[in-house]
């Protein structure tokens, strides 16, 4: 947590349903620390360097960034509700049932009754968005195991399935799939400033959907959908209080 950040928060007191004060900063770390490892995996995709030499970097960002979030909402979604704070080693590192566990809460809360066109638009549009699901997967399966594929490889007992690398260009290719101008455009015929510049505009299709799903996730909960602890931790979760400071536009 940002030194600011933690002066802010004692000034305010804030505590959680069901936790200790102790409980309650470990909590807020924990909240800045996702924040921080998504901006940094969000800025290493973004770079200029070749993917093959800073995928298992931004992977690693990513894949821990989101289970730390998502956790986190898990966690003070169940205080909400009354309950003690569960057991998320029962999750292990799968993000596709932690995020399917917050999505069935975000569903549940923009049913309940008329939202606004804003979020409902939002959260269409997360809802819409195949390759948020397909990025998921592949770092859900990093998370688990496949951060090891190729030292596995080596040994006895190799992994079975696509490596990450395999994983990563099914992921270019549906970005490539649902953008039109990304579809239009000839590789074979580009030099390679233009060739470059092509695989720039597919990180950044896919970075897109990353940071649509952080900030509409966060989004939803500052407005109450994951509960009233969720409100206070949100805003500082969302993708424009990060460090660099990362814009969403709907």
């Amino acid at each position: 947590m940002a030194r600011g950040e933690v002066a802010h928060f004692r000034r305010s007191s804030v505590s959680f349903k069901g936790l200790t004060n102790a409980q309650g900063f470990s909590l807020l770390f924990e909240m800045t620390s996702a924040r921080q490892l998504l901006a940094q995996g969000h800025q290493l995709l973004l770079s200029d360097q070749d993917v093959d030499a800073k995928l298992d970097a931004v992977l690693t960002c990513l894949s821990i960034g989101a289970e730390k979030m998502l956790k986190v909402l898990v966690g003070v979604s169940a205080l909400h509700e009354g309950l003690p704070w569960p057991n998320l080693k029962g999750y292990s590192h799968d993000l596709n049932a932690l995020d399917g566990r917050v999505r069935e809460l975000l569903d549940a809360w923009m049913a309940q009754a008329p939202r606004s066109e804003y979020l409902s638009e939002l959260h269409a549009a997360l809802v819409a968005d195949p390759l948020w699901i397909e990025l998921r997967g592949l770092l859900s399966s990093y998370g688990s195991r496949a951060r090891f594929f190729h030292l596995d490889s080596i040994g006895s007992n190799p992994q079975e399935g696509d490596s990450p690398v395999d994983r990563w260009s099914r992921v270019e290719n549906l970005a490539v799939e649902l953008d039109p101008n990304l579809q239009a455009r000839d590789f074979a015929s580009m030099r390679p400033a233009e060739f470059e510049e092509y695989l720039q505009a597919i990180n950044e299709a896919i970075a897109r959907s990353l940071v649509r799903w952080w900030f509409t996730v966060t989004r939803l909960g500052r407005h109450g959908a994951l509960g009233e602890d969720a409100m206070q931790i949100c805003p500082g979760i969302e993708p424009q209080n990060a460090l660099p400071r990362i814009d969403f536009h709907p």
